[in-house]
């Protein structure tokens, strides 16, 4: 959180999973099972932001920078965490 709050020269999102840890980002399987299940549905999650971030920023894809910032993700994501986009002061 402390980087994201910091920016200010570039958009910046943020995506925190209630339940979630650092290590859901990166695939790594949890201990438990209750926790593994979230985590396939936070991946998926993952999936999909990353996909629409890289298609924005890469293709310049207005659709899917809509998508991602103007809360059809945010509604996707209901209740499983809270997503923030900060854009850049100039």
């Amino acid at each position: 959180r402390v980087p994201f709050d910091h920016m200010k020269s570039a958009e910046s999102c943020l995506l925190i999973f209630k339940g979630g840890d650092h290590m859901v980002f990166a695939g790594a399987p949890r201990v438990s099972p209750e926790a593994r299940q979230l985590d396939e549905k936070f991946q998926r999650e993952i999936c999909a932001a990353s996909t629409a971030w890289w298609d924005a920023h890469l293709q310049g894809n207005t659709a899917a920078s809509d998508w991602l910032t103007q809360g059809e993700f945010v509604r996707m994501l209901g209740e499983d965490g809270t997503f923030e986009v900060r854009h850049p002061k100039r």
